[in-house]
């Protein structure tokens, strides 16, 4: 039987993501939305139209 020490207790395991890892995921993954939806009214003010949705598409080939 496996005993366990009260230290041992509130500690996470081993090679598991803590509180600041998941922050950080979270916010890097948001990072493109903010940067997109921050673009989009400006592009719309001051762009043709057509040019505008093609950024899109050529935006979205660069990140994938």
């Amino acid at each position: 039987m496996t005993t366990i020490e009260a230290g041992e207790l509130n500690r996470l395991r081993k090679n598991s993501l803590g509180v600041g890892a998941i922050t950080f995921m979270v916010i890097s993954a948001a990072a493109p939305l903010t940067a997109v939806a921050g673009g989009t009214p400006l592009g719309m003010l001051m762009g043709n139209g057509a040019g505008f949705a093609g950024t899109y598409l050529i935006v979205t080939v660069l990140l994938l």
